[in-house]
């Protein structure tokens, strides 16, 4: 069936076809991959913005202040408003260093940070895109992460890149990894790496995301460093839909025994009706670990 460019679109945002995934459908094959980050760059930029507005990513940057960050690793910083958030919580200066697997959210970051005054640099490391037949593909260009006063932006895969690791890691220790309501688009099930890894739905790939970042951020936090993961979700509502939640999250978080943990469910509203909970992870060594608990 064809939609017609007013009606609503197929995605379930609301938004009439035209301003949605009408670019996507219409693509040619080989840049439907790019389409989809483009129309995931404009929605989110939305989404995000409220975010802003509405003080969520403020608290959640304010959590970190116990830790006085003065390097943080954002994985998944989507179109850039949460890391205004972190510059105007931490006015005394923070570096930061964000990734995300999407060009189109990376421009649009450079944009949003460079308009509230920070200076930033957009990495771009993926060439030879293609379509194949096992779906679209690309090659990832080494890389080195430059210290220095202005943010640094890398189009990185976390869950699929030989080079993030080591660079990362050869670029100093960093006091905090964020991690805060990630998404993907509507193209990422028909790459490559996430068709091989057997991923077959949003939640599937938020949580490979995640086991990711538990690793990576065993290797390139500093010792007392803090890993805050924001996670978005069916609100429970009652007492036993809570702890299954949260049990969950503590089973994700079981095999890192270097990992104290905290949990917490708020809910919020949302443009796009998706209430979240947000959960913190400190490595063994915290100068804070007999507050940690509490902090939430």
């Amino acid at each position: 069936m064809t939609l017609g460019r007013n009606e609503p679109c197929w995605c379930g945002s609301g938004r009439k076809y035209k301003q949605c995934h009408r670019l996507y459908d219409e693509a040619p094959p080989e840049r439907k991959y790019r389409a989809a980050q483009d129309v995931y760059a404009k929605l989110w930029d939305a989404s995000s913005l409220h975010h802003l507005e509405s003080g969520i990513y403020h608290w959640l940057a304010e959590q970190l202040r116990p830790l006085a960050p003065k390097r943080i690793l954002d994985i998944g910083c989507g179109t850039g408003q949460s890391l205004v958030a972190l510059h105007e919580v931490f006015t005394e200066g923070v570096e930061l260093v964000a990734i995300d697997e999407n060009l189109a959210c990376l421009d649009r970051a450079a944009t949003v940070l460079r308009r509230h005054g920070a200076d930033c640099r957009v990495k771009r490391r993926f060439f030879a895109e293609r379509l194949t037949e096992y779906g679209y593909d690309y090659d990832v260009e080494p890389m080195t992460v430059e210290r220095g006063a202005s943010d640094l932006l890398i189009e990185a895969d976390v869950r699929n890149d030989p080079f993030l690791e080591a660079a990362l890691k050869e670029s100093g220790p960093f006091d905090a990894v964020t991690v805060w309501l990630i998404g993907s688009h509507v193209g990422r099930p028909h790459h490559v790496a996430v068709r091989r890894a057997g991923i077959s739905n949003d939640a599937e790939y938020r949580l490979s995301v995640q086991n990711a970042v538990y690793e990576l951020a065993d290797r390139v936090l500093r010792s007392g460093g803090w890993l805050q993961v924001c996670d978005r979700g069916q609100t429970p509502t009652n007492s036993a839909l809570v702890e299954d939640v949260l049990a969950a999250h503590r089973d994700q978080a079981r095999s890192r025994p270097s990992w104290s943990r905290d949990w917490v469910i708020v809910p919020t509203s949302n443009p796009t009706a998706w209430p979240w909970w947000s959960r913190r992870g400190c490595r063994d060594g915290c100068p804070n670990a007999s507050t940690c608990p509490s902090w939430w």
